[in-house]
């Protein structure tokens, strides 16, 4: 007997990601899976998306997922040594550190 069949199948989320790292370019790929790697060494469930596609299709991928955060890190992101978090239910964006970002997921 399955659990769906027995009125027990848990509820599980969409995703268990809590965040997708964007690829704003192709010369950026190493810099979006270093992010995406120290996301998740600190704890948070993070995917990077794997080809250089408009950032409005990235954003269209998380949210038929289901995750709720982007982490959107163009050249001039890297530049400044910040990236921009948007918040898919509400539309803000917010523009951190690495360390903000992280506090920021970690409790969001």
């Amino acid at each position: 007997m399955s659990l769906e069949r027995a009125g027990k199948r848990p509820e599980l989320p969409a995703t268990p990601s809590r965040a997708l790292v964007t690829l704003f370019s192709a010369d950026l790929y190493a810099e979006t899976l270093a992010l995406a790697s120290r996301l998740r060494q600190a704890g948070i469930k993070a995917e990077q998306f794997l080809e250089p596609i408009r950032l409005g299709k990235q954003f269209r991928y998380a949210d038929r997922k289901g995750v709720p955060y982007v982490v959107i890190l163009g050249p001039d992101e890297v530049a400044s040594g910040k990236v921009v978090l948007k918040d898919l239910a509400t539309g803000q964006q917010q523009v951190y550190s690495e360390e903000g970002l992280i506090e920021r997921l970690l409790v969001a």
